[in-house]
């Protein structure tokens, strides 16, 4: 997602997140495991960006 952000910005970033989110939505539903909710990846986003600068976690957070 890192990668995402520091080569086509916001927009491209939240694409990866949503489809990131379906496929494990989609498995975990298929599992009868707990779904991750968006405003749940959201506020763990930042524990997913190790090397990311302060910008750029505001940067993602404020596309997501």
């Amino acid at each position: 997602m890192l990668e995402a952000y520091r080569s086509y910005g916001g927009e491209e970033t939240k694409a990866v997140v949503r489809a990131y989110q379906a496929g494990y939505n989609a498995r975990a539903g298929e599992l009868g495991d707990y779904v991750a909710r968006w405003i749940e990846i959201k506020n763990g986003i930042i524990h997913a960006l190790p090397g990311a600068s302060e910008a750029e976690h505001q940067g993602i957070l404020a596309a997501l």
